[in-house]
């Protein structure tokens, strides 16, 4: 973005340090995953009572507010506590972007209090504030949203037939800037690992510790 708006004459520079790149990192790992919860929580409304607020001519704000809110309010709040904990245990993102101390969080200073200053006290002491933190935040999320059973509809995914061209555009549009967001990173990532050096790079043994590292304590988390 610096360079094209470098090329169009704009005055504009952007450094991937400091909080402005942990904000823009977090989003571009959380996204997906949010959308994903909320589109599930809109795949979850019966089709009946899409097929009567068609027929009702329910459209717009309205269809929004009386259909679609009810079931997105109440999965807002645990969506939020997950990306909150996940953002407040963040420690590789934010230990590679921080860019100095104004951006540490606990995470940070519990490895620093290990590494650097070896006190362990202290190291405990910050693991249990940043967990009554986050089993706070889950007990509050639990409150504040009570789950509407699925239950059962015979128009499940029916869609109106009669939706205004005007809405679609807007979807494909958000969809659209929301690509642009998530698949240049990626991208460049392929781009940039597909090179001469990708076979040396395959063949070394620490490669593959790594990745086995990696395996088994994903799995062991998964089965705990």
């Amino acid at each position: 973005l610096a360079s094209l708006c470098q090329s169009l004459g704009l005055e504009w520079t952007f450094s991937p340090y400091g909080l402005q790149g942990i904000l823009l990192a977090h989003v571009f790992f959380n996204l997906p995953m949010a959308s994903r919860l909320l589109l599930q929580a809109l795949e979850n409304i019966p089709g009946e009572q899409r097929q009567l607020a068609a027929q009702l001519g329910m459209r717009g704000w309205h269809f929004f507010r009386f259909i679609e809110w009810p079931w997105l309010r109440r999965q807002i709040p645990p969506v939020a506590a997950l990306i909150f904990m996940l953002c407040f245990a963040s420690f590789a993102t934010v230990l590679s972007l921080g860019g100095g101390p104004q951006a540490t969080t606990i995470e940070l200073a519990i490895y620093q209090a290990l590494s650097y200053d070896y006190d362990p006290a202290r190291a405990a002491m910050l693991a249990l504030i940043q967990m009554v933190c986050c089993l706070g935040l889950v007990l509050l999320s639990q409150r504040l949203s009570k789950a509407i059973a699925p239950g059962t509809t015979l128009l499940q995914g029916w869609r109106d037939p009669d939706d205004r061209l005007h809405s679609r555009i807007c979807d494909t549009v958000l969809i659209v800037l929301a690509l642009l967001l998530l698949l240049p990173p990626l991208l460049a990532v392929i781009v940039d690992g597909l090179n001469r050096q990708l076979p040396e790079v395959l063949a070394q043994p620490v490669l593959w510790q790594a990745l086995w590292t990696s395996l088994r304590i994903a799995l062991a988390a998964g089965v705990l």
